[in-house]
């Protein structure tokens, strides 16, 4: 009884956490349609770590530099 009191409470809040999310997705698009939006996109390549060209090595302290 008490699980599906929890279920049903647990459905609720992501039933609302989609409609908030619809209703800011549904926004985003209205704004970027009519160019009033400020946003800025973020790289294509997200993944974790540093971003490095093939070619770069990263060395102590963060630092780039060329493959010998």
């Amino acid at each position: 009884m008490l699980a599906d009191q929890l279920l049903k409470a647990d459905v609720e809040v992501l039933i609302g956490a989609l409609h908030q999310t619809t209703v800011e997705n549904q926004l985003l698009r209205q704004q970027m349609t009519e160019r009033t939006a400020l946003l800025r996109s973020l790289p294509n390549n997200i993944g974790p770590g540093p971003s490095v060209a093939p070619d770069r090595e990263v060395l102590e302290g963060g630092d780039r530099a060329c493959k010998a």
